[in-house]
């Protein structure tokens, strides 16, 4: 089965129930210090890259003009769009798409964000690269993701747990190999906020 086609069978199948994981980073709490650390203006549209069903979106749309919440998975969206409206944010569009070939324009976003999405990817490196090209320049591209312990005994022992756990998980990377994607797609990285969880 091709990677996005797995990627996408297993979020479908977690959809129904994915806001009452209980995931830690889905609390108030994280999603707050996720905020709290962009620098959100009341003018910009944001694109949330593998949205998901829209947490980060959510959390984002009271401080900006648009959020467009991206995503592969129909379900996924779907769910969001409920959930969305039970909230009262009609600043949240919810749209499919890839991320490694993002449709939207360049430099049609003011900030562009993806919370626990690296992971799942085959490689970082084109969604980087596109998360890049449709930011405005000189603007934020925000990356909130799982970091891979840097003992390389280990990572593969760390992924395969993660694997077990969300069978969607491709890898999770070090913080210096996530530096170098970010690097290699023209970030400039201006800070990295690690929280255990």
């Amino acid at each position: 089965m091709e990677h996005n086609e797995r990627v996408r069978k297993e979020f479908a199948k977690q959809a129904a129930k994915f806001n009452d994981s209980g995931l830690t980073l889905s609390s108030e709490e994280y999603l707050a210090w996720m905020v709290g650390i962009l620098p959100l203006q009341s003018d910009f549209r944001v694109l949330d890259v593998a949205a998901g069903t829209g947490h980060l979106s959510r959390a984002v749309a009271p401080h900006v003009r648009e959020v467009v919440a991206m995503d592969m998975t129909p379900e996924m969206l779907a769910k969001g769009k409920e959930q969305a409206a039970q909230a009262g944010l009609g600043n949240i569009v919810f749209e499919e798409g890839d991320a490694a070939a993002l449709r939207y324009d360049d430099a049609s976003f003011d900030m562009v964000v993806t919370r626990l999405s690296l992971h799942h990817f085959e490689s970082p490196d084109g969604p980087l690269a596109e998360m890049v090209r449709v930011c405005r320049p000189g603007q934020v591209v925000g990356v909130i993701d799982l970091l891979s312990p840097d003992d390389h005994a280990v990572i593969a022992s760390f992924n395969r747990l993660e694997r077990l756990r969300d069978p969607s998980h491709t890898l999770a990377l070090t913080k210096e190999q996530l530096v170098n994607a970010m690097e290699t797609s023209g970030l400039t990285i201006e800070g990295i906020d690690a929280r255990d969880i």
